[in-house]
């Protein structure tokens, strides 16, 4: 189970603080990680992954304890070894539990003289590395070594081979041994470099060490090394061959000791580096760096086909025997080190893949497929894919994954074929997403709108959202909410008119309802990017047009030529001459002001006299202009190319709020023509009986002054750059 802090993967303090405050769930990892790795063929390194996902949490008060528990219930000796290891070193750690965490240990091991050494001896080198790491033991020993005589017997036998050792004859099993102990394959043999764990295992003996660090280093060149083929039969069988650690180990001495192109390997030493390497499992990267090896990048330049053959090969093999791991698979598409690697070996690698695969085998191509897409060759790796897509025997989940892969190559071609075959089914839909999470950015960059609705469209119907609250597990709906709303943002950044069409299609699709308001937020940014993106400055001939009183130039010149000329026919019809304010209220049989006419009255009556107005500029006014979405705003001014929208309430209307937002700005300043740009006009009726202001959020504005200051309050800064607000005072004096 994976979990979220605040909506975020991977917050390890999060985390390490959680897992302390619940020790029993530490417990139930530990547990659950041992019964998985027990099957492994590398125990330890597999525990290994597994306490990392404890993010360095304190243990539980009684972890000591309870992994002697665990150890003495164990069937198997490395299981036990290992739970053993873990009690040694919380007693070695937990200083503030003092002798008591010890002696309890002791207590619970004193039937089992095996593990009780063990925990000794382990507990003995941990405390006197510690020593020689704070400088408290003044013996002058470089290496922590054992003390307890565990060794002694594998010394002499070591001892008895020394002659056989410098002579390049040494048995196959002797060399075996001192390679695991090299590559750190005993659990009872510490130290952080090869040289210290030599140490530790032979002892402060120069001449002994000296003797098995020569028969290593020639083990490159024995005459009974075996064929390549050999090895990786024995390692998909689940065993070793005795040369093979002594070989990789010398082949690592070779090249950390001597120049690289002093080094010359022949095909069959190449042949036998690569398949031990890829095939045969390994506790650790020999020579540290975080690239490849230097013998193996040594090989990619003078034989790059040889290494591909082989680990193709190899790969096929384990494959086939329904292996869920393949080594360095992981780290061609993502290691910047691991990219020529890439470049040689992940297309091959592909046509090696079986076309029926297990479940467990598909992030295995996932990496491979992200590696061919960012590296590979572009012409092989599009011939493979037709070529696979062909199999009608293919699972289902490795189809999607090819299909995507070859959506990120070449959209236009493998697009229809991908919506036809993952429309409408979950499962496909899943591996749609695991594969999208491998997308290389430069494929992602390249997806037109067209694409990018496709995904939008298959995707959005089987995503959820994460619930509320800081902890969930992350299922893969929810992770497809994730890429959605990545896919989303990439859409809205696109400045085209595709785009905007595409996003006004999914924000009117009702399988989409739960992304509407979303889609319909990137749509208003995406037309506000738009417009920015296309708008150009007018010439001098239009800048001085205008300012000799002539037409304008944009929208926005538009737009403030209809708010300054709304601005003076408010003042005339509050307090002209002519009492126009007359104009926006029914009469009785007196001619006596009585009611309030209705909008439409109102705006056509403010159309009348901002025609006259707006008409001399060139400027034209209509009303119930049509805009997208079979939509009509009240009035329309514009010029050739441009328009602005105005968007009329009276004060007392019931959407006198909110229609700013969800009319003028929602559907009318979409049209390209407006620049975004558009007027809110109220007509304010004061008290008046019939038709009083409608109460807002905030404190009821007292006058039309504040009624305008309290709409322009509803809008962000960026907003307010491009919508004007203008309330008109049409109410009866002393109202």
């Amino acid at each position: 189970v994976e979990f979220s802090y605040g909506g975020v993967i991977g917050d390890a303090e999060f985390f390490q603080t959680w897992l302390g405050e619940n020790p029993e769930v530490q417990k139930a990892i530990i547990q659950d990680g041992a019964t998985r790795c027990r099957g492994s063929r590398h125990f330890f390194r597999c525990m290994g992954y597994v306490k990392r996902s404890l993010f360095g949490a304190t243990p539980p008060e009684d972890y000591g304890v309870w992994c002697v528990d665990r150890g003495l219930a164990a069937s198997e000796d490395e299981v036990a070894d290992w739970f053993i290891r873990e009690a040694a070193e919380f007693v070695h750690n937990a200083k503030a539990h003092g002798p008591d965490s010890r002696a309890g240990v002791a207590d619970k091991l004193c039937g089992n003289a095996r593990l009780t050494r063990r925990f000794e001896g382990t507990l003995v080198a941990l405390e006197e590395h510690s020593r020689l790491e704070e400088g408290l033991d003044s013996t002058p020993r470089p290496h922590p070594v054992p003390d307890d005589g565990r060794f002694d017997e594998l010394r002499g036998w070591i001892r008895t081979n020394a002659v056989t050792l410098h002579g390049n004859e040494c048995q196959p099993n002797v060399l075996h041994t001192l390679a695991t102990a090299y590559l750190d394959g005993f659990a009872d043999v510490r130290g952080e470099t090869p040289g210290e764990r030599m140490r530790y295992l032979l002892g402060p003996d120069d001449n002994l060490v000296g003797a098995a660090m020569t028969g290593l280093r020639g083990t490159i060149t024995r005459t009974d090394l075996p064929e390549w083929t050999k090895v990786l039969q024995l390692a998909v069988e689940g065993r070793t061959h005795y040369l093979a650690y002594p070989f990789m180990v010398g082949l690592e001495e070779s090249f950390r000791t001597t120049d690289v192109g002093d080094i010359q390997l022949s095909d069959s030493q190449m042949r036998l580096a690569v398949a031990i390497h890829f095939a045969v499992p390994r506790n650790r990267h020999l020579d540290g760096s975080e690239g490849p090896p230097r013998w193996l990048r040594d090989c990619l330049v003078h034989a790059p086909d040889t290494v591909a053959d082989v680990w193709a090969r190899c790969a096929r093999v384990q494959l086939r025997k329904g292996e869920t791991w393949l080594e360095d698979a992981h780290r061609l598409a993502r290691e910047p080190e691991y990219a020529e690697l890439a470049r040689v070996a992940s297309v091959p690698l592909l046509n090696a893949f079986p076309v029926r695969c297990a479940a467990g085998q598909l992030p295995i191509l996932r990496s491979l497929l992200e590696a061919a897409t960012s590296h590979g060759d572009r012409t092989q790796f599009l011939n493979l894919l037709e070529t696979k897509l062909t199999y009608r025997s293919m699972n289902p989940g490795q189809r999607v994954y090819w299909l995507t892969a070859a959506l990120f190559v070449r959209p236009e071609t493998y697009g229809d074929r991908m919506e036809a075959y993952v429309s409408g089914k979950n499962r496909r839909v899943q591996r749609l997403v695991e594969m999208l999470d491998a997308a290389p950015r430069d494929s992602v960059e390249q997806w037109d709108a067209t694409v990018l609705e496709r995904l939008i469209r298959l995707i959005g119907p089987c995503s959820v959202a994460p619930p509320p609250g800081e902890i969930y597990s992350v299922t893969w709906p929810i992770q497809a909410d994730r890429t959605l709303h990545g896919i989303i943002d990439r859409l809205a950044q696109d400045t085209s008119t595709a785009a905007s069409r595409a996003l006004e299609t999914l924000a009117a699709d009702d399988r989409l309802v739960s992304w509407r308001s979303l889609l319909l937020d990137r749509l208003h940014r995406q037309k506000s990017v738009s417009r920015e993106a296309k708008y150009a400055h007018p010439g001098l001939e239009q800048v001085a047009a205008v300012l000799d009183n002539g037409r304008p130039a944009s929208a926005a010149d538009l737009c403030a030529l209809t708010v300054d000329s709304l601005d003076r026919l408010s003042e005339k019809i509050r307090d002209g001459a002519t009492s126009d304010w007359r104009q926006y209220w029914n009469v009785d049989r007196y001619n006596r002001s009585d009611r309030p006419k209705p909008e439409n009255a109102c705006r056509d009556a403010l159309l009348s006299d901002l025609e006259q107005v707006l008409a001399p500029f060139g400027v034209e006014s209509t009303k119930e202009a049509p805009y997208a979405d079979d939509k009509q705003s009240d009035i329309r001014v514009s010029i050739p190319g441009n328009n602005v929208p105005i968007e009329i309430k009276r004060s007392c209307h019931r959407e006198l709020w909110s229609a700013m937002h969800t009319q003028l700005i929602a559907k009318y300043t979409r049209d390209p023509g407006t620049d975004g740009y558009g007027i809110y006009l109220v007509f304010s009726f004061g008290k008046a009986e019939g038709c009083r202001p409608t109460p807002g959020s905030g404190p009821r504005p007292r006058s039309v002054q504040e009624l305008e200051q309290a709409l322009l309050a509803t809008l962000t800064t960026a907003e307010r750059r491009k919508i004007s607000v203008c309330v008109i005072d049409v109410s009866k004096p002393g109202f």
